[in-house]
């Protein structure tokens, strides 16, 4: 009984694994499927490898936030492969300032990395701004209606001098 390894790919192309498949007449390969091996040297932990018809060209894995910008990974797929970039763009990205995961709308739900543009974050950096300036003057308005309920000219005399102190500081 005769027997071939054959090496199957999703539908883009990368490498899922190896199987024995038995020779008989009449029975032809999976879809799906090469004889072609993958590299005697090839680094399946450090590169993908897709079929490109004739032979299986090596991408390297994203190591960096940057190399996700532009891929986007369907969420329904079940490949090895984007199984394993679902899994990339959770810790390259998750909590790096300026980038963020982008999961598409809908039924969609496509899981990408975007870089957040420079107006957003100055942006949000304005709106804290504010809010902080908005709570340093709302304690200052209830320690100066306390202080002048209690007659503490002293404290009042004091919490007009933050005011004062704040205002010159702007937003």
């Amino acid at each position: 009984m005769e027997t071939l390894t054959l090496y199957y790919f999703d539908e883009a192309g990368y490498y899922e694994g190896d199987c024995l498949f038995q020779v008989m007449e009449g029975v032809f390969p999976p879809d799906r499927t090469t004889q072609t091996a993958l590299p005697d040297d090839a680094d399946r932990e450090k590169n993908f490898y897709k079929w490109d018809g004739a032979k299986w060209v090596v991408e390297p894995k994203p190591t960096k936030i940057d190399d996700l910008i532009g891929i986007v990974v369907s969420h329904k797929s079940d490949t090895l492969h984007d199984i394993e970039m679902r899994q990339l763009i959770q810790d390259l990205a998750e909590g790096v300032e300026g980038y963020r995961i982008v999961r598409g709308e809908g039924e969609d739900m496509t899981w990408a990395v975007e870089k957040i543009p420079e107006e957003e974050i100055e942006a949000q950096e304005a709106e804290a701004a504010i809010s902080d300036f908005d709570s340093q003057m709302s304690s200052l308005k209830e320690r100066m209606s306390l202080a002048m309920l209690q007659g503490d000219q002293e404290q009042v005399t004091a919490l007009q001098a933050e005011y004062k102190n704040l205002m010159t500081q702007g937003v």
